[in-house]
This record gives C-alpha cells, sequence and structure tokens, in this order.
C-alpha cells in the first residue's frame, strides 16, 4: 500500500510542468509555486528519459497531465481565493469563530476536489507505465529526493496512521 502511494504522490509533483500542478504549495506572499513552470519541465523531461519512456508513452503522458492541468486551473484559483477571503474575515470587526471555520471547510473541500483531479490524472498516467517503469520511477523519485535537500521539493509522505 505504502509503495503505491508513493508512487502516486511521486508522479503527481515529477509529472507536473504547470504551476497549476504546485498551486497547492504557492507561497502566500508571492502567489508563486516554489518551483518555476521551467525547472519543473525540466524535471519532467529528465524522469521520462531516466525511465526509458516511448514516444508512444510520452505522448499519452502529456496528454492526460494536460487535462489534468485544465480541470486543475480553477479549482486552485477557486482554492487561493477562498484562502484570502479567510484570512481577511479572520481579521474582520464581525469575524466569529464558527464561521471562519465554516469557511475553512469549504476550503477542505475545494482542495479535495483538486486531489482527487490529481489522483485521477495519476491512475490514468499510472496505466501508461509499465511495471518496471513503475519500480524505477519510485527509485529514481526518492534517489533525487536524497540528494537535492531543500531544492524545490516535496517531503515524502508519511504512512497514513488508519492504515
Amino acid at each position: 500500500m505504502w509503495k503505491k502511494f508513493t508512487l502516486i504522490t511521486a508522479l503527481v509533483f515529477a509529472l507536473s510542468s504547470s504551476s497549476v500542478f504546485a498551486a497547492g504549495g504557492q507561497d502566500m506572499k508571492s502567489g508563486k509555486p516554489p518551483c518555476p513552470p521551467e525547472m519543473m519541465k525540466q524535471h519532467y523531461e529528465s524522469m521520462m528519459k531516466e525511465l526509458g519512456v516511448t514516444t508512444e508513452q510520452k505522448q499519452k503522458l502529456d496528454a492526460i497531465m494536460q487535462e489534468s492541468r485544465t480541470q486543475a486551473e480553477p479549482v486552485a484559483k477557486c482554492m487561493w481565493e477562498k484562502k484570502k477571503a479567510l484570512m481577511q474575515y479572520i481579521f474582520s470587526s464581525q469575524a466569529t469563530k464558527e464561521q471562519a471555520l465554516c469557511k475553512a471547510k469549504e476550503i477542505t473541500d475545494t482542495k479535495y476536489q483538486l486531489e482527487e483531479i490529481f489522483i485521477n490524472g495519476m491512475f490514468k498516467a499510472k496505466c501508461v507505465l509499465t511495471p518496471e517503469q513503475q519500480q524505477k520511477f519510485v527509485e529514481l523519485h526518492q534517489k533525487k529526493m536524497m540528494e537535492r535537500p531543500g531544492q524545490c521539493r516535496m517531503p515524502m509522505p508519511k504512512p497514513c496512521p488508519c492504515q
């Protein structure tokens, strides 16, 4: 179970070549993703090469990622607008804790929609890779995470305590 979760999570970050996929990790002040889209695209291209992805596989993966980005963009924008609105509300004179928590729940629900788009895309992408490529991807991703601590990377997820 842990390997499957790691693969899906790793695919989300490695296969995304747009700032939309980084929207969940935007800097609240600048609104910019933690990594420039160009760097994410380079990582994507490098990973495809190291995995030995065929031209046909790459075309399919590119289409899957484009579809996911198209779906995610408006949802990510909505989430960040809700976050901004919540911060403004909290410091307004009419703010109540209960209403702030309701607004926070709306943000969580929107973030869930975004995660659902990512996961759907990753399961589609996973079907394009061979089992050997999937395994190699996990190994390469973990290696790169260790080589570049603190450089435009997301931490490896911790296992869910429920499982």
